[in-house]
């Protein structure tokens, strides 16, 4: 009788006969089901995670290493973010004068190493080019060493550069309105972007990438190129993030489990 007493508290969270509280019950479900987008991303070891909700001032913090960068021109602060159930908010880019700007060393990738830049975009098309993450050496209006995720007059793309003649781009994706999960993989072998959690275009790539001083920019380039829309939840991986791990992620961000 006594076990069975044991046994029915246990099932309803309840303390057992000499008062020692009995943990929560474990719901059958995988461990990313029980967690958020913010810990998955946490989870897969980022080199910088910026998540964009500051409320003002000139600091875009980093949670992974204190590589924060430094936000200048006409930025709207604190706007509404792309993840479901999350209060975190988002920075608006006024495609002229609002970037973040990062330390010159940070995030080369030189060679042929692996990388992913992950973000969540609100953004339209038009004539124009527009960097949502650039590391880019540039001449008034090419990129001539490094590699860039943006939006394009056709869609979102992926470019990585080696010399004036040398740029190899995914196929772009069409821009739709509202939030969109925008990821750019380097595999060591090809260049990809996943749009919502799926592959959207991919391109062989295997030239080694030269060595860029330029800085790391979110929001523009080196000579512009400077963003119209909202960017959230901004990670930089030394790796290059799987199709499953991107899946999840984005399935999370929606407010879906995995």
């Amino acid at each position: 009788m006594v076990r069975f007493l044991v046994l029915l508290a246990a099932a309803c969270g309840h303390s057992d006969p000499v008062g020692n509280a009995d943990a929560p019950p474990t719901p059958d479900a995988p461990p990313d089901a029980q967690t958020s987008y913010h810990a998955a991303v946490l989870a897969d070891s980022p080199a910088a995670y910026y998540r964009l909700g500051e409320n003002g001032g000139t600091t875009a913090h980093d949670e992974i290493a204190g590589m924060d960068g430094t936000i200048a021109g006409a930025c709207t602060f604190n706007v509404p973010g792309a993840l479901a159930g999350d209060a975190d908010g988002a920075l608006q880019f006024d495609g002229s004068t609002c970037k973040i700007t990062l330390a010159n060393a940070a995030f080369g990738f030189p060679g042929t190493a692996a990388f992913t830049i992950e973000s969540w975009v609100s953004t339209s098309m038009d004539a124009s080019f527009h960097q949502v993450f650039s590391k880019e050496t540039r001449d008034a209006q090419n990129p001539i060493d490094g590699y860039g995720v943006l939006v394009s007059p056709t869609g979102f793309t992926f470019e990585r550069v080696v010399g004036t003649a040398s740029n190899f781009k995914t196929p772009p994706y069409l821009v739709s309105p509202g939030f969109h999960h925008f990821v750019a993989v380097y595999t060591g072998s090809e260049i990809r972007i996943y749009i919502d959690g799926s592959l959207a275009g991919s391109t062989p790539d295997t030239r080694p990438l030269n060595a860029v001083a330029a800085p790391p920019i979110i929001g523009g380039s080196t000579v512009g190129n400077f963003y119209t829309g909202v960017i959230d939840e901004l990670a930089v991986y030394p790796v290059a993030l799987s199709a499953a791990r991107i899946a999840i992620h984005h399935r999370l961000g929606v407010g879906l489990p995995p």
